[in-house]
């Protein structure tokens, strides 16, 4: 996977994803404390992707591809799992769609569903869990930020960048 559309960029691409790591994990940790994902991390990740537009505006040729592959980035991360959040009256929290959002705009299309796809997966497999070791019920739930962090860390690990 590459997550930009333009050559010679390896330290732009670096910034987006560990940045994105940072705001990531860090909404991880406090959604397993609190269960809530704090929309400071969010603006501090929204800051830094406008930092890095503005870096790509005045340097590359190719923003407009970029905007794109953000924009449905941001259209596969926020818009469709705010749009779960709704009609799942808030059993999906809004802050995860606003994280996924964030991963959306900065990393693209590709990297944001292979993250979303891993996080629900992940998701799966601790419900599953839960559930044999009856340590949850069928209703009971649990924070997504974890889940959000480790695919995110997934799809950082099994793709090449």
């Amino acid at each position: 996977i590459q997550i930009s559309l333009y050559k010679n960029t390896e330290i732009i691409n670096f910034v987006k994803l560990y940045g994105v790591f940072i705001v990531v994990f860090g909404a991880g940790l406090v959604d397993i404390k609190r269960r809530i994902i704090p929309n400071s991390l969010i603006i501090v990740g929204l800051i830094l992707r406008a930092a890095i537009y503005l870096y790509e505006i005045f340097s590359l040729d190719e923003i407009k591809d970029i905007l794109i592959n953000d924009l449905i980035g941001f259209a596969i991360g926020f818009v469709f799992l705010a749009l779960v959040s709704l009609i799942s009256k808030g059993a999906l929290g809004f802050g995860d769609a606003k994280l996924f959002g964030v991963i959306g705009v900065t990393c693209g299309s590709f990297c944001t569903y292979s993250t979303l796809l891993t996080s629900l997966i992940i998701s799966l497999v601790v419900s599953v869990i839960g559930i044999a070791r009856k340590r949850m019920g069928r209703k009971d739930s649990f924070p997504f930020g974890p889940c959000i962090t480790a695919g995110y860390v997934m799809v950082l690990l099994l793709t090449s960048y």
